[in-house]
């Protein structure tokens, strides 16, 4: 990012593959004196901070967690002989400013969502 801010003044706005990413776009900007509009993937608690700070516009919610959450529900109805789908898909959400609280709390108190929550 410090060479790509360096040789192309016009950027204002960066795009990262993950919120890590992001996390470093921002220091570069930082260091260079410089301010673009960040935007994410992953949803990590570092860059919901920073969306809350206005640091990060928006970062989309690639939930590890939750995807975890039904997997394990999924092999757990997999050995009960219990039906599954061909395939289960979890909406992406998109954390900003109006929402991005829901993102603050921890991990580990989160709750893992409900089957039938999910699973239509």
């Amino acid at each position: 990012m410090e060479k790509l801010i360096k040789e192309h003044p016009e950027i204002d706005a960066v795009l990262s593959a993950n919120d890590s990413m992001s996390l470093g776009a921002i220091e570069a900007l930082k260091e260079a004196n410089r301010t673009a509009t960040v935007m994410s993937i992953n949803g990590i608690l570092p860059a919901v901070k920073k969306v809350e700070t206005g640091e990060i516009l928006a970062t989309v919610n690639f939930n590890m967690f939750k995807i975890g959450c039904m997997a394990t529900r999924a092999a757990v109805r997999q050995i009960k002989n219990e039906t599954l789908p061909e395939k289960v898909m979890l909406p992406a959400e998109i954390i900003d400013k109006t929402n991005y609280q829901a993102w603050l709390t921890p991990v580990e108190k989160r709750a893992c969502p409900e089957w039938g929550d999910l699973v239509k």
